[in-house]
């Protein structure tokens, strides 16, 4: 009886613990979505997120426009499928207000492992929505 119990308390924790790695993720871009936000009003800056890859993106600054600074890159869980094309780049100006790639109208990310998906929702003022369909 012990033995039934624990496989279930396993495939429970098991599946639990896949679907964190995926909230993770889509947690951490969203955060930094509005990070960079807040970081280009504060400073009176731009900032951008560039997708670098499937799991990667990069945040950077710049008072002009031109000569990005990196400040870091950031990758989400390996296991994590995301719906970006390298190069997507999310630009905030220094009034908070933000331009994205003109594909896919409007803009969603989608992050996937097995059969979870979050949506994550950027706005143009920076709000970020998280949708889990």
């Amino acid at each position: 009886m012990l033995a039934i119990l624990m496989s279930v308390g396993y495939a429970s924790f098991a599946k639990m613990r896949s679907k964190l790695g995926l909230e993770e993720s889509a947690n951490k871009i969203a955060q930094d979505i509005q990070k960079c936000r807040s970081y280009a009003t504060a400073k009176t800056l731009r900032c951008r997120i560039t997708f670098t890859g499937g799991n990667s993106y990069t945040v950077a600054t710049s008072n002009n426009g031109s000569n990005w600074r990196q400040l870091y890159t950031a990758n989400i869980a390996s296991d994590v499928s995301s719906s970006w094309a390298a190069g997507d780049t999310i630009i905030f100006n220094s009034k908070g207000f933000a331009t994205f790639p003109t594909s896919p109208s409007p803009y969603v990310i989608t992050l996937t492992k097995g059969n979870d998906t979050y949506l994550i929702v950027p706005s143009m003022v920076g709000a970020v929505r998280m949708v889990k369909p």
